[in-house]
Parts: structure tokens; C-alpha cells; sequence
């Protein structure tokens, strides 16, 4: 498997009836994924957009988006995650700068996306994701299934290349505008081979059940999901992380890997001893974005007895960089657990003065990161891509020591 599309082919022909994902009920196998994944890339083919060409993405987590995710990806196109959470001249300024062609959208966010359509001339369709809401539609606007409909099951068979781009996330422009990290289908693969010596944690495979609930348009959404995927184990798909529905499913599909953000985690600790919940599937629960308290620690470890692993990173690397280990998460609280880990095999870590140099231990300066995964660099930001990466480093704009 050397690019994104080669993910579901592969599994469709070893294990075709597998569950690749389930979304409200609705279960998909791996044989359909490549099926309609096959179907989302020859219409985009038909459509006679360039290679290379934007297609972006406007909505809630589902089940249609990985099909969209790894058909833009067999089509040789690059798919763009949109935070649906921005307002309209943020997302503009996003179509614009991109020039994406095609914009996939859910029903509750076709209002706001009419009005993309007038505002950004070079986009010139929108697809809707399901009937819902779909009266009074125009020319312009077309629906999902019927769209996928008209394409062709086989597998449209381009070639392409490991490092060609598949993906481009915004960062949240905090600093700016935000910035396009254009991500390789190689930086996906690299992420993969850094996880599998990490620990018996990261030994994910065919039978892991994974929850997918973070949104699709961050790497912890997006990337989270494709590591199941390239394992060929089961997603559950959230259209959005609330701790009800998570502890639900926990019981129902016996779910053995989250990434939960702390907050979340909270909610779905509190949930899962209010109803006395079954999650004994658990295996380990991965979180991100802030360290976690002592409290939250032990509340969670007595609920769910399972292995707790903190992750670093961002989208300019593809995820996670470093990682803090089981081991290190004690319920009494240690230095350690203030920490947030140790770099992944293959990842290297520095901390830098502003000239670049490598301050001693203990000394704060900026997190400079060098992995295989790193971006090949901001779309259209010539200047931003050259303070970023420097020598082979990614210069993070974050503090540590």
C-alpha cells in the first residue's frame, strides 16, 4: 500500500465482507468503500478537473466523507477538510485560495454554502450529501447518491505517485490567515510505520473497533480514521464527539480504541458510571490537545481500566509526534504526567533559540520537529513554507524544553 486508494483496494480483495464502517446504524464493508469510492473518483474524472485539482469538503463526520476521502484520492485529486465552524468569509477566503472546484456539503450547511457558490467564482458545483433539505434545488446543485449513481464501479487505475498531495488542511490562522498544509499520501504511510513500534498499544489490526468522533476536518479526525482503515479493522463514525452517543456505542459495537480530547473523556467517564455502562472492550484511550488532570486520570483508569496514551502534534505533521506511554500515566501523579512524551520511532525532537540552536536541557525555546510526515508545505505561502521548514525541520511556533 503506497497511496491512499491502495488502502481500500487491498482490503476489499482480502476481506470483502469485512465492516470497514458504521454511521448511525448504516454498515459499510470494505468491498462497497471501493465500490463507491471507485464511483466518487470517475466522476470527478468526468468532471475534467485536473489532476491535482482541489475538491473540498464542508460537513459534520459521516460515513459519505471517507468515501469522498479515498475517491479524491484514486482520482489523483486533493481533498480539502473544511472547519465548518468558521464564518463565511473565512470559509471563502479557504474555497478562494485553494480554487476548489467542487464542494461536498451536508444539508444543514447549504444555506451558508449558496452563498460560497456566489462568492467564489472558480467553484462551480456543489454536491449534497443526502436529500434532506433538498427542495428548490438548482443546476448547480447536485445530490450525492444520484451523482454517484451515474459513476463507473471499476477502479480507475491512474497511477500515482507516494509523493504526490492527497490532503489539505487549514491551519486555524491564529496568526493570520490560515494557512494550506499540503500533506503527501506518503506522510500517512510514514505515520504508520513510526506507530508500530511505539508499544503494545499501537498494535492496531483487523478485529480493532475504533471510534472516530473528532472532527474530519482536523488530522485527529481525518488521520485518526485512516489508521483503522489501513489495518483493515471497523470504524464507528460520530457525526460529533458527545459522550452520550460514545458510551452507547462503547456497549453496542464493543469499541476497543478512542482519541477523545479531555473534555470529552470527562463526559463520557461521567456517562459510563451514571448507567453503569459496559466497556470493558476498551483497550486504549488516546487524548490529545491538553494534558490531563490527576483527577480525570484516576476517574477514567477506575472506569475503564485500560491503557491511557497522550499524544502531541499538529497537521503540518500529519499527527502525532511524540507520545507519553502507559507507563507513565500514574494515578498518584508523577512529573512525567505533566509531559507529553517522547518522539515516536523515526521522529526527532529539538528545542531551538530563535538563530536555531539547541538549548540545554531545561530551557525553554520553540519545538522544532524533523519526521517523513512533515507537509510539503503551505499552499501558496512561499514565504510562511521558508520560515516553517528550515534544514529539514519543522519549526513549530510552539514552547517546550
Amino acid at each position: 500500500m503506497l497511496t491512499l486508494g491502495d488502502v481500500v483496494r487491498v482490503h476489499a480483495a482480502r476481506t470483502p465482507d469485512k465492516t470497514a464502517m458504521i454511521f448511525q446504524g448504516r454498515h459499510t464493508r470494505y468491498r462497497d468503500l471501493d465500490v463507491r469510492s471507485n464511483r466518487v473518483a470517475n466522476q470527478l474524472l468526468r468532471s475534467g478537473l485536473d489532476t491535482e485539482a482541489r475538491i473540498a469538503y464542508l460537513g459534520k463526520n459521516t460515513d459519505c466523507y471517507y468515501e469522498i476521502f479515498f475517491g479524491v484520492a484514486k482520482a489523483g485529486q486533493v481533498l480539502l477538510t473544511i472547519n465548518w465552524r468558521l464564518a463565511e468569509a473565512e470559509l471563502a477566503f479557504i474555497l478562494n485560495d485553494s480554487q476548489s472546484e467542487i464542494l461536498f456539503v451536508e444539508p444543514r450547511f447549504l444555506p451558508v454554502a449558496r452563498q460560497l457558490l456566489a462568492r467564489c467564482g472558480q467553484l462551480r458545483t456543489l454536491i449534497l450529501i443526502s436529500d434532506e433539505g433538498a427542495e428548490g434545488l438548482t443546476s448547480d446543485i447536485g445530490l450525492y447518491e444520484q451523482w454517484l449513481a451515474e459513476g463507473a464501479d471499476t477502479d480507475p487505475g491512474i497511477d500515482i505517485s507516494p509523493d504526490a498531495p492527497c490532503v489539505q488542511m487549514y491551519t486555524s490562522g491564529t496568526t493570520g490567515r490560515p494557512k494550506g498544509a499540503v500533506l503527501r499520501h506518503d506522510c500517512f504511510f510514514a505515520q504508520r510505520r513510526a506507530e508500530r513500534t511505539a508499544g503494545e498499544w499501537a498494535n492496531w489490526n483487523a478485529d480493532t473497533v475504533n471510534l472516530v468522533a473528532m472532527p474530519v476536518f482536523h488530522i485527529g479526525g481525518s488521520g485518526w480514521g485512516f489508521i483503522t482503515f489501513f489495518y483493515g479493522g471497523t470504524n464507528i463514525i460520530h457525526a460529533e464527539p458527545q459522550a452520550e452517543a460514545i458510551g452507547r456505542d462503547i456497549a453496542q459495537y464493543q469499541i476497543s480504541k478512542m482519541f477523545l480530547v479531555p473534555t470529552v473523556l470527562q463526559g463520557v467517564v461521567d456517562y459510563a458510571r451514571q448507567q453503569s455502562l459496559d466497556v470493558s472492550s476498551v483497550e486504549d484511550i488516546v487524548y490529545g490537545a491538553s494534558p490531563i488532570s490527576e483527577r480525570l486520570l484516576k476517574d477514567a483508569v477506575q472506569r475503564f481500566g485500560c491503557r491511557f496514551i497522550q499524544q502531541y502534534g499538529m497537521t503540518e505533521t500529519t499527527g502525532a509526534v511524540t507520545y507519553l506511554p502507559p507507563e507513565d500515566h500514574d494515578v498518584n501523579g508523577t512529573p512525567r504526567m505533566l509531559s507529553c512524551g517522547i518522539p515516536f520511532p523515526g521522529v526527532e525532537i529539538k528545542i531551538c533559540n530563535p538563530q536555531g540552536e539547541s538549548l540545554l536541557t531545561g530551557e525553554v525555546g520553540e519545538i522544532c520537529i524533523k519526521t517523513p510526515a512533515i507537509m510539503s508545505h503551505y499552499w501558496n505561502r512561499e514565504e510562511a513554507t521558508a520560515e516553517a521548514l528550515i534544514d529539514g525541520w519543522y519549526h513549530s511556533g510552539d514552547a517546550g524544553y
